[in-house]
């Protein structure tokens, strides 16, 4: 069966902050301040990363 958004509240919270991200992004690159846009989407980038490591590492933990 697949975990709902229930089963793991902080997914929801981290969907949001990663979305909020996203529109800071493209209102950034809007504005062609394209240093500051470049830095906060490799920050997302590496953010994603890790919240998708932690997950895996979970999911692969609750098998075990």
């Amino acid at each position: 069966m697949a975990p709902s958004h229930t089963d793991h509240p902080h997914r929801t919270l981290a969907e949001l902050f990663l979305s909020l991200l996203v529109g800071v992004v493209i209102v950034s690159l809007l504005e062609l301040e394209l240093v500051p846009a470049l830095i906060i989407l490799s920050g997302l980038v590496v953010i994603y990363l890790l919240y998708r490591l932690v997950t895996t590492a979970e999911e692969i933990a609750e098998k075990l």
